[in-house]
């Protein structure tokens, strides 16, 4: 892909300098990183298919964003989901820890541009509660922080999470996860005055539904009978997912 014209993530890339992880980033023990550069852009772009020669112009949002590290983690369910004005992004699961110790961790971020909202949830300053079911498509997240409560659903059909992908692991990219672009997104973000009130429907400030939202299940969040698990010779046509830089 080729951007053909300078697009506003490039003229405001310092607005998400520190990524979701925020200070974690710099932790070097860590097995994996995340960094989004932009989550919700406008701009131009070209596709040229280098063995027919067959190009593709047009305009569209772009999400633009990198991971690197050893591999995705045992277990994790990604989401992602814009509009115009809004953009929603997560990574929940765990990681483990030299290798055996299994950790939870999550990384959530939403933008408003028209209300002026930018949150960044993660394990240094957030508690999260989850309900996740592969076999029925289904993640549904509550986060909680001092001020904020984030509540947060994602389904998708389960036909659309019929295809086994490749996935970036330490030992190379393997069948080891599926995902929708038809997923539904429900969002309801709660602020509250004080941290000896409860959180209450008076303090909704934003509550958004996102179509053809992104789902992705991967590793042990794969339904047990899953593509994968059918697949596992899963030949080399299938597209590699992401690419660790």
């Amino acid at each position: 892909m080729e951007k053909k014209e300078k697009t506003q993530a490039e003229e405001s890339i310092h607005l998400y300098s520190k990524g979701p992880e925020g200070w974690l980033g710099k932790l070097p023990f860590l097995p994996l990183h995340w960094f989004v550069y932009s989550p919700y852009t406008f701009g131009q772009y070209t596709w040229t298919n280098t063995s027919s020669g067959e190009t593709i112009h047009g305009s569209a949002f772009m999400h633009q964003e990198k991971n690197w590290g050893e591999g995705f983690p045992p277990a994790w369910v990604w989401t992602q989901a814009v509009k115009p004005g809004a953009a929603v992004s997560g990574s929940f699961g765990v990681i483990q820890f030299v290798g055996y110790v299994d950790i939870p961790a999550h990384l959530f971020g939403y933008r408003n541009y028209n209300k002026s909202i930018e949150l960044d949830l993660r394990v240094d300053n957030s508690l999260l509660t989850n309900s996740i079911d592969g076999c029925k498509g289904i993640a549904s997240f509550t986060i909680n922080s001092i001020y904020y409560r984030v509540v947060y659903n994602v389904t998708a059909p389960v036909a659309t999470l019929g295809t086994c992908l490749r996935g970036p692991t330490a030992q190379g990219f393997k069948p080891v996860l599926v995902e929708s672009y038809q997923a539904t997104t429900i969002l309801k973000i709660y602020k509250r005055k004080s941290i000896f009130q409860k959180f209450s429907e008076q303090d909704v400030i934003d509550q958004q539904t996102f179509q053809i939202s992104a789902l992705e299940f991967g590793g042990r969040y794969l339904c047990h009978e899953n593509p994968c698990k059918q697949k596992r010779n899963i030949n080399s046509s299938y597209i590699y997912h992401r690419i660790l830089k």
